[in-house]
């Protein structure tokens, strides 16, 4: 017997596609919540269909719990349709966003600059002593740029979206979505 048929715990997305209304989200966070699992990261936005958004949950739990959680959440009226997948069999992509002190040192500038192109970063703002940059890609990726980003400079602030997922072709749920 493997450790993951006992109850591996692994990084898991759960993905709700929703009634866009008020309260859905605190329904089914309050789920995962009374399972004792903790949220590392949640994303809603609308979908193509007017009125309908997708939720997409990071956790890390048991294949068992997500096909738990999944069957709850399902039981929620405003709730159209639920699945759940590993992060690793799924398209995410995360958003990170930081502010970099530069202080008046001009190999600072050139370094980032040059790191931005190399990393594909995107410059958003650049003043005095800071720069804000963007980076975009998996989670794991994300998490590079942020200890190569910290090896080097000082973050002076950092925000992340948390991944945001699509599932593969030949896995695609629900079909409309």
């Amino acid at each position: 017997m493997t450790l993951r048929e006992v109850g591996e715990v692994e990084p898991v997305v759960i993905i709700a596609i929703v009634e866009d209304r008020p309260g859905v989200l605190y329904k089914v966070s309050s789920i995962i919540r009374r399972a004792g699992v903790n949220i590392d990261a949640i994303t809603v936005a609308r979908t193509v269909e007017d009125g309908v958004s997708r939720m997409t949950f990071l956790i890390n739990t048991t294949r068992g719990k997500a096909e738990y959680l999944a069957r709850q959440i399902e039981k929620v009226p405003t709730v159209i349709a639920v699945g759940w997948h590993l992060l690793k069999d799924v398209h995410s992509l995360e958003v990170m966003l930081a502010r970099i002190s530069l202080g008046d040192d001009r190999h600072d500038r050139r370094e980032l600059a040059l790191l931005a192109k190399t990393l594909s970063l995107k410059i958003l703002e650049e003043t005095a002593n800071n720069m804000v940059v963007a980076a975009v890609g998996s989670p794991e990726e994300v998490e590079r740029v942020i200890e190569l980003l910290m090896s080097k400079f000082k973050i002076l602030d950092l925000a992340r979206s948390g991944p945001t997922a699509l599932t593969e072709v030949g896995r695609a749920w629900p079909e409309s979505f």
